[in-house]
C-alpha cells in the first residue's frame, strides 16, 4: 500500500458515520448521566412530611403493618395463656406459657417502638423518640406481670404529644414541628403552660367533658413517677396503683372524644388499667398471670383501634 492510499484509508474511517459496532453502549458514559439525572428528579419529587401529598416512605409503611401484626399476636398470645396458665397443667408447662407470651409481647413492644420512634423523628418530636426507645428496651427488665408498670417511663414520654398536640397544633399542624429543636422548646414550653392551670384550677381543669390536655398531663406525669419509683425502690405495693391510677386520666380524655372509634378505644385502654389493678389482690401466682394476660390484651387491642381511628394518630401505650 502506497502512502498516499493509506493517508486517504485513515481521512475515510476518520469521517465514516459509525455504524451498530461504533455506538456507544448502554454502560458508557451517557448512562450514568442519565440515570444521575432520574435520581435527581425524583429527590426533587419527594415531599417533606408537612407538605400536602405527602405519602410516607414505604419502609416505614413496611414497619407500621409488622408492628400492628405483632401487636395482634400479642393480642392473641395473652388471650389464649390466660386460660392455659389457670388450667391443672404442671408448674413447667405454666411457666413455659408464661415465658412465651412475655416473649411475644415484648417482641411486640420493640417493632412498636420503631413504628414510634419513626413517627416521632417524623414530627421532629424528641419527647416521642425517647419513649418509644424506652418502649424498646423497658418491658425486657421485668417479669409479665410488671410490664405494664415498667412501661410507665416511656409511656409518659411518648404520650406527651397528645397532651401539647390540641394547644399547638393551630402553629404546628399534625404536631410536625420544623426541626428537634423547635418542638422540645415547644412541647417543654407548653408542658409549663399546662402545669401553671392545673395548679391556678385543679378541679375546673379536670372536671370536664372537653379535655385541653391537662388529663393526658396528669396521666404521663403519674406513670412515669410511678415507673422510675419501683425502678428505685421495687415498692410495687405503692407505685404499682399510682401507676393503674394515671392511666386512667388519659384514658378519659379518649372517652370524652367525638370519634367513636376513640371512644371505644378508650374504654378498653382503661380495661387495661383496671385488669392490671385488680390483679394486685390476687394472692396466687397463677390467677394473678392470667388478670395481667387480660390486661396486656385489652391494651393492644385499645392500641389498633386507636391507631385507626384517625389519619394522623401515632401509637398510645
Amino acid at each position: 500500500m502506497t502512502e498516499t492510499s493509506a493517508i486517504a484509508d485513515r481521512a475515510a474511517m476518520d469521517h465514516a458515520v459509525p455504524g451498530p459496532e461504533m455506538e456507544p453502549s448502554a454502560a458508557g458514559p451517557a448512562a450514568p448521566m442519565l440515570d444521575l439525572r432520574e435520581q435527581l428528579q425524583r429527590l426533587s419529587d419527594v415531599k417533606e412530611p408537612d407538605e400536602p401529598g405527602y405519602q410516607a416512605p414505604q419502609w416505614k409503611k413496611n414497619l407500621d403493618k409488622i408492628a400492628s401484626y405483632s401487636s395482634w399476636a400479642a393480642l392473641l398470645a395473652n388471650l389464649i395463656g390466660a386460660p392455659l396458665i389457670l388450667m391443672k397443667l404442671g408448674d413447667k408447662t405454666k411457666n413455659f406459657v408464661e415465658k412465651t407470651v412475655n416473649n411475644i409481647l415484648n417482641l411486640s413492644f420493640m417493632f412498636y417502638g420503631a413504628s414510634g420512634m419513626a413517627n416521632g423523628r417524623e414530627k421532629k418530636n424528641a419527647f416521642m423518640v425517647l419513649g418509644f426507645l424506652g418502649e424498646m428496651i423497658f418491658p425486657w427488665f421485668g417479669k409479665l406481670k410488671y410490664t405494664y408498670l415498667l412501661r410507665g417511663l416511656p409511656t409518659g414520654l411518648d404520650q406527651l404529644w397528645v397532651a401539647t398536640d390540641p394547644r399547638l397544633n393551630h402553629k404546628y399542624k399534625d404536631g410536625l414541628f420544623p426541626d428537634f429543636r423547635t418542638g422540645f422548646k415547644e412541647v417543654s414550653k407548653m408542658l409549663g403552660t399546662l402545669m401553671k392551670e392545673f395548679a391556678k384550677n385543679p378541679l375546673g381543669t379536670m372536671f370536664t367533658k372537653e379535655t385541653q390536655g391537662h388529663h393526658a398531663f396528669l396521666s404521663s406525669l403519674g406513670s412515669a413517677v410511678a415507673s422510675v419509683g419501683y425502678i428505685l425502690t421495687g415498692k410495687e405495693g405503692i407505685f404499682g396503683p399510682l401507676r393503674d391510677l394515671s392511666g386512667p386520666l388519659f384514658d378519659w380524655a379518649m372517652l370524652a372524644s367525638k370519634n367513636s372509634l376513640q371512644k371505644i378505644s378508650g374504654g378498653f385502654f382503661l380495661l387495661e388499667s383496671v385488669f392490671d389493678f385488680v390483679a394486685r389482690f390476687f394472692d396466687g401466682k397463677y390467677p394473678r398471670l392470667a388478670c395481667n394476660m387480660l390486661s396486656h390484651a385489652c391494651g393492644r387491642f385499645a392500641l389498633e383501634l386507636y391507631k385507626n381511628s384517625d389519619s394522623v394518630a401515632t401509637v398510645k401505650v
